[in-house]
């Protein structure tokens, strides 16, 4: 229930780009008035969800690589450009959480090399950066690929 004063969801808006993909979804609510009739105002990306700039075809390549490397345990956050609708190219900045694995151990830096080489083959010759972290260091890059990131 909705009391005097709060706003109530109408309906949703879900917004696509020209081929089709995601870009946002907002909603669209009534502000009460004083006279007793209602304001329509589309709030934009209410939920805060995020945009991945790369194609289905790529996102489960990455996944597919991750998995092989690390386990289907890892974790996979896309953040950088490629999380920026508006921008256009750029490289692919993946942060790989694994919560057993020192990031800084030779396996980690091996690990890592065989994941970038596995994406690479399987969708072409891209600027990938990767980095490994365990969850629990608390890095200005990792904190930065939890909170602006997009999980894969």
């Amino acid at each position: 229930m909705v009391s005097r004063g709060e706003t109530s969801p109408r309906h949703l808006r879900l917004s696509l780009d020209c081929s089709g993909r995601f870009r946002s979804l907002g909603v669209v609510i009534r502000r009460p008035m004083a006279h007793g009739s209602g304001e329509l105002e589309s709030v934009p990306n209410v939920l805060n969800l995020r945009v991945m700039r790369l194609t289905d075809y790529q996102r489960l390549a990455i996944r597919e690589a991750i998995d092989e490397t690390f386990g289907t345990d890892a974790g996979v956050w896309l953040f950088g450009s490629r999380t920026d609708d508006t921008r256009r190219g750029g490289d692919i900045d993946l942060m790989v959480e694994v919560r057993d694995m020192e990031p800084s151990s030779i396996e980690a830096v091996e690990r890592k090399l065989r994941a970038v080489s596995a994406i690479q083959r399987r969708i072409g010759d891209r600027k990938i950066d990767l980095i490994v972290t365990d969850g629990t260091t608390a890095t200005p890059i990792a904190e930065a690929a939890r909170r602006d990131g997009v999980p894969v």
